[in-house]
């Protein structure tokens, strides 16, 4: 069997088979520590057993891993974990976890050190605890190609303070890339600097799909691209978003993703959020809580289904909590749905100790006012009144607007000081139509022909729909059609013969969404 490799000593003795998969400081070889194994019939890999905690420590590299084919581990509620100080590089790789660790204990907590690195690639985790990963000093972090399964043990709690299936964490500033995941329960946590989650093309998408599902963003230099995420409620929560930012983040990029669902589909973002589908609020909003300095632009917003909830949606982006400086919204569509989609409330929300820098070059087509009184597509706060319009806007211009109501809709319900609607650039003179009345409501004359989602998630689960092909198909159902007024007629600060809204004809260079990995 060859020579004995004893782990470090932690809170339980490691025992376990090591059949040629791993080297814990010893080199390679096959090690017997006193664990058991089942035979997995003709032709299939032993399920190795572990009889208590399997503890990393020291310099030398560890690798845990198929060789000759997939390997299977039940962990029997024990886990993987560095002890002390740890500085080897960790390669796991092509295995099937079931069982290690437990609601109240990580399936893999490993904190490194120095230049080392992690790499977790290919592996699937079943009835598992939550994957912790910290990164210190210079070390880096590959997660690809992992499956985190629908039965996973990750605690849920309905306060919101579930704990993440992926916690990654750290002061380390080299590069790190999760991709290709799929994970069917819980949150990912990116609280640790320099992570692109996805990549360019549809092999580095990540499917967060399932209960409490969802990035989670919480450090500098954050990437999110490409990815579909769903999240579903749990059972007497009412907090749930595909994506949300802590207050520290002020320059996360989120582009080509396709987010859906959730209390609010976007809780908190800071930095630039652009090319994305933001799909079917269920409760409160598309976007909550933009901070300072923000840009949204160039994406589609739209009720593809039904709200879920017992009342209207409240709102499409809302600016809430006191942030006033340098938001801007530009060159978005946002589609409500019409009257069966349950959207009441206003496509942007102005509340009070809030303040929107510039909102131009927009479509706000199919809200159906149904809240509050003066129904207005820009406006304040769910319970604010708009006699006067009270002032919350630097600029708004080049827009276009197509809504309903129970009562006659009206474009702007804040306003810009020192300007007049409709008569003042910089205040709806070059809404479409330029120079035309107020409250003036204009076909956008997009082809809306085809459905607005029609894919499910088992399709997406079995992969028979990839991101770019979803992007692609909500480009179709939202492009101008040739005598569309949005064409040619965006602000042209931005870009010369810019179109209004998240789509032009295909000849601008800012025209890039629904072009993901194509």
């Amino acid at each position: 069997m060859g020579r004995a490799c004893t782990p470090a000593l932690g809170r339980r003795r490691a025992a376990f088979l090591l059949s040629g998969l791993v080297g814990l400081g010893c080199g390679g070889g096959d090690y017997w520590l006193g664990g058991a194994t089942e035979n997995a019939g003709a032709g299939g890999p032993p399920t190795q057993s572990l009889g208590g905690d399997w503890e990393l420590v020291g310099t030398d590299p560890v690798e845990i891993g198929g060789g000759d084919g997939p390997c299977r581990i039940a962990g029997n509620g024990f886990g993987i974990f560095t002890m002390g100080t740890f500085s080897g590089d960790l390669w796991i790789h092509d295995c099937t976890f079931t069982g290690l660790g437990t609601a109240d204990t990580p399936a893999i907590e490993v904190f490194v050190s120095d230049r080392s690195s992690v790499r977790i690639e290919r592996c699937t985790f079943s009835a598992s605890g939550a994957i912790r990963i910290g990164n210190a000093d210079a070390t880096s972090t590959r997660l690809e190609d992992n499956v985190v399964l629908a039965d996973s043990v990750v605690a849920l709690d309905p306060s919101g303070l579930s704990t993440p299936a992926f916690e990654l964490v750290g002061d380390s500033t080299a590069p790190k890339l999760f991709r290709g995941n799929r994970v069917y329960r819980g949150r990912v946590r990116l609280a640790s600097p320099n992570w692109l989650a996805g990549g360019d093309g549809d092999a580095d998408t990540n499917l967060l799909l399932g209960l409490r599902a969802g990035f989670s963003l919480g450090a500098p230099g954050l990437v999110v691209r490409g990815n579909y995420v769903h999240p579903a409620h749990l059972a007497d929560s009412g907090d749930e978003s595909a994506l949300d930012t802590e207050y520290s983040v002020s320059d996360a990029l989120a582009e080509h993703n396709v987010l859906r669902w959730g209390t609010w589909v976007v809780r908190g973002f800071g930095g630039e959020f652009r090319y994305n589908a933001v799909l079917d609020a269920d409760n409160l909003a598309f976007v909550q809580q933009p901070f300072e300095n923000t840009t949204i632009h160039h994406n589609v917003l739209a009720m593809c289904t039904p709200a879920r909830g017992n009342e209207p949606i409240q709102g499409g982006i809302e600016l809430v909590n006191d942030r006033a400086g340098g938001i801007a919204i530009f060159n978005n569509t946002l589609d409500g749905g019409g009257l069966p989609a349950r959207f009441g409330g206003p496509a942007i929300s102005i509340e009070s100790g809030s303040r929107l820098a510039s909102v131009r070059s927009n479509v706000f087509q199919h809200f159906f006012f149904a809240a509050n009184n003066g129904a207005a597509a820009v406006r304040p706060g769910p319970t604010e009144g708009t006699d006067p319009p009270p002032d919350r806007l630097d600029d708004a211009d080049y827009n276009l607007f197509d809504n309903d109501g129970e009562i006659a809709p009206h474009n702007y319900g804040v306003r810009v000081p020192n300007r007049t609607l409709r008569s003042d650039a910089g205040f709806g003179l070059n809404d479409a139509t330029a120079g035309g009345p107020v409250d003036e409501q204009v076909s956008a004359e997009l082809a809306e022909g085809d459905a607005c989602f029609p894919f499910s998630d088992d399709d997406v689960r079995a992969g028979r729909v990839a991101v770019s092909e979803m992007l692609a198909a909500i480009r179709a159902r939202f492009s101008p059609a040739p005598t569309s007024p949005v064409l040619g007629h965006g602000d042209p600060a931005d870009e010369p013969e810019n179109f209004i809204g998240a789509i032009g004809d295909g000849t601008s260079g800012s025209d890039r969404f629904g072009r993901f990995g194509r």
